[in-house]
């Protein structure tokens, strides 16, 4: 692009800067582009590893049963290794442990309909293991709500990348059209 700088240079640096800039925002789009292609291809890549998508669901999985039961220590007061529904209430009324509820994408509105949803044997009593199995599918309902969501988002985000290059190449292609050197003929003119 320095062969058509010149001359602009010459005419006006007004005009020779407003080439550079534009030059350089062209540049800067085809590599955002270029950038934003290489992610989502290696994103789609490592999503499609099942190695890796099975490593990953197995640590969360782990990372998440581990939290559930901490925080089952934390409402069962007494380690008794049962809770109640009066346990879920009070531990609604302590903002740390409704804080933990909420990390883990857990709906801490109603006491009851949590308990009900938990307590599957309906003997009045939680354990641990009932709690973190009614916790995990309860929070895997979410994840796949969100989970649905993300992946329209992507799909719209990819679709915009794809029109953004090819209307970036179109600009790029008129731009190399207007500075490639004509061919002169034998009498000297176009």
């Amino acid at each position: 692009w320095r062969d058509p700088l010149m001359p602009l240079g010459h005419v006006s640096r007004a005009a020779a800067w407003t080439f550079v800039a534009h030059v350089s925002l062209v540049i800067f789009a085809v590599l955002n582009v270029v950038t934003g292609l290489f992610c989502t291809r290696a994103i789609e890549t490592t999503q499609k590893n099942p190695e890796i998508v099975a490593s990953s669901i197995v640590s969360t999985r782990d990372e998440h049963i581990n939290r559930l039961s901490a925080l089952f220590d934390k409402i069962d007061k007494y380690s008794i290794g049962t809770i109640t529904l009066d346990d879920i209430e009070s531990a609604m009324k302590d903002p740390f442990l409704k804080a933990h509820f909420h990390t883990l994408e857990l709906d801490t509105t109603d006491a009851w309909t949590l308990f009900k949803l938990i307590d599957v044997d309906r003997s009045g009593h939680i354990s641990k293991g009932e709690f973190v199995t009614g916790c995990e599918a309860l929070n895997s309902n979410a994840m796949g709500v969100e989970l649905a969501k993300l992946s329209f988002e992507h799909r719209q985000l990819a679709q915009r990348s794809v029109a953004f290059m090819a209307e970036t190449d179109q600009r790029l292609e008129s731009i190399t059209n207007v500075f490639t050197p004509r061919a002169v003929g034998p009498s000297g003119c176009f």
